[in-house]
């Protein structure tokens, strides 16, 4: 959106601009308004007494939706297999990935994913381990939302 429209929103909802930024991924400017600190302070963790701020978006919001976006697949579906009853599904996945698919109606009535829970181990990083995790979950077959 152009600086204008940004102003004109500013004014209208009676919520100052208090810095413009550079978006790196598209290169567009963008506001951030006084209400998005003020709600960034108020959702702030408080650890032992401590309050810990979130930082600023460097994301302009055209950006952030793309990236919450990225991981959705709605464009393409793909015949593969039910994990549990080998019957023909349809599924986002793509059969040539190695995920455990399960039919969504198989999916509600009988998998528990609770008894493949971890100690987690300091030595690795977390994206390692919450990524295997993944992997050995079985996975419904379309995006239920």
């Amino acid at each position: 959106m152009e600086r204008k429209v940004y102003e004109f929103i500013s004014q209208t909802i009676n919520d100052p601009i208090v810095e413009w930024k550079k978006c790196p991924w598209t290169g567009q400017d963008f506001p951030v308004f006084q209400g998005d600190i003020d709600l960034l302070k108020k959702i702030s963790p408080k650890i032992g007494g401590v309050q810990y701020g979130l930082p600023l978006p460097t994301l302009s919001p055209k950006a952030r939706q793309i990236r919450r976006l990225m991981r959705r697949n709605d464009r393409k579906i793909y015949k593969t297999k039910c994990m549990k009853t080998s019957k023909d599904i349809i599924s986002f996945y793509h059969p040539d990935i190695e995920k455990k698919i399960v039919e969504l109606n198989e999916w509600y009535k009988s998998v528990d994913n609770t008894n493949l829970g971890k100690e987690f181990d300091f030595s690795r990083t977390f994206t390692q381990q919450f990524g295997e995790l993944l992997d050995t979950t079985l996975k419904e077959n379309v995006l239920n939302v």
